[in-house]
């Protein structure tokens, strides 16, 4: 526990109060800062009122949910937190993002398949098809295909058409020729 992210926390809290236009989202670093502080029934609480108000920021705040019941061992509560978010109408592609990248991360690559696979069903067949440009790492839907790929590959799936769409030479990386403004 840090004295200072529980300052910080405690701080983010009544900055929420003063903007309540932004409350969510500065909710949402407040509880993100009291798990740096170690207090997770706080966080928790923060997280629960985030979810119970809905739209976005509860979507957001289900992720970071799911997140802190992993880290705890607490796989089937958090099964039962990715199931609410799922059916979730405020679900967008940066929550489905979010959960396959944790996911990925935790190693239940079939679980990430799942998520990537949710956000790939909500891409429209333009973004899909920028991907396959000569400037398409540069699209949204570039770095969601390419881990999609990296999971599928890791378990030994074949490519498929989604797959494709991304270039295998796609580092990620702005090419040396280029810079940014």
């Amino acid at each position: 526990m840090t004295a200072a992210d529980a300052d910080l926390a405690a701080r983010l809290e009544t900055e929420a109060q003063e903007y309540p236009d932004e409350r969510g989202e500065i909710q949402l670093e407040a509880a993100q800062a009291w798990i740096r502080a170690g207090n997770l029934e706080r966080a928790t609480r923060l997280l629960g009122d985030l979810i119970g108000a809905g739209g976005e920021d509860g979507c957001y705040a289900r992720v970071e949910m799911v997140e802190l019941l992993l880290k705890d061992d607490r796989d089937a509560e958090a099964e039962g937190q990715l199931a609410a978010l799922a059916r979730d109408p405020a679900l967008h592609d940066g929550h489905c993002q979010l959960v396959a990248e944790l996911l990925a991360e935790r190693r239940d690559l079939n679980g990430a398949l799942k998520w990537y696979d949710r956000l790939v069903a909500r891409l429209s067949s333009e973004e899909i098809e920028a991907v396959r440009g000569p400037e398409g790492w540069l699209a949204f839907a570039s770095i969601p295909l390419r881990g999609r790929r990296e999971v599928r590959r890791e378990l030994g799936l074949a490519p498929d058409a989604t797959d494709s769409a991304v270039r295998a030479d796609y580092a990620g990386v702005v090419p040396r020729e280029q810079t940014i403004p």
